[in-house]
């Protein structure tokens, strides 16, 4: 079996030794180095050649939307997984119009770090914010808010849910058995009917409404 190669890149030691020794007992990732700033990083990246990036936002020696759209300029081939504290969505926006492929914070459970190493390897998009644990519980008496997809017809739902798991419009249309125009006219009434008019406000929806893991 091949192995994908990954790079750990945290500041923290302790963090990069927990990541590895889970990562360890996997048989299909095998740790090709660490590093503990953005520098080392965009260095570590041109000599190692991962394959997948673990990067935890908070490193020293820059800021980390730049840094994530220097090594994707220079290793598009690469996949990158931000995996930090922060939970804040506009964070998580900036990082992916930076070029990551997926989001996670450190508070999830060790198998969905790996699930989302293995989605993001697929190709899909990955982000999971954690659950809060100060949600509030909606009383039985309050009045439901409507379904932000009511509106929407099934085959609009099919393609808004490959679009939130990174799929191109092309992917879609092969794994829906129609065309890319089809698919090009689905995806502009989905997007009419939710309001929205770019890629950041469709990943806004999907992570607001719970629809991206």
């Amino acid at each position: 079996m091949m192995r994908t190669k990954v790079l750990l890149a945290d500041d923290h030691a302790l963090v990069r030794a927990g990541i590895r020794l889970l990562i360890e007992t996997q048989g299909d990732f095998e740790i090709v180095g660490e590093t503990g700033s953005a520098g080392e990083t965009i260095a570590a990246v041109e000599t190692q050649r991962p394959s997948l990036l673990l990067f935890d936002l908070s490193m020293p020696g820059g800021d980390p939307s730049k840094t994530i759209t220097h090594i994707r300029y220079q290793n598009p081939n690469v996949k990158l997984l931000v995996v930090t504290m922060h939970d804040d969505r506009e964070v998580v926006r900036k990082m992916l119009a930076s070029g990551a492929h997926g989001y996670i914070v450190k508070s999830v459970a060790d198998v969905d770090l790996l699930n989302a190493m293995r989605s993001v390897m697929e190709g899909k998009l990955y982000i999971n914010l954690g659950v809060p644990a100060d949600l509030p519980v909606p009383h039985s008496s309050q009045v439901q808010a409507k379904d932000p997809l009511e509106d929407l017809s099934q085959r609009e739902k099919e393609v808004l849910g490959l679009l939130l798991r990174g799929y191109t419009n092309q992917a879609i249309a092969d794994q829906l058995g129609v065309g890319v125009k089809s698919i090009e006219s689905y995806r502009a009434r989905m997007m009419t009917k939710l309001n929205l008019t770019s890629k950041s406000d469709l990943m806004e929806f999907g992570i607001r409404n719970g629809l991206i893991y």
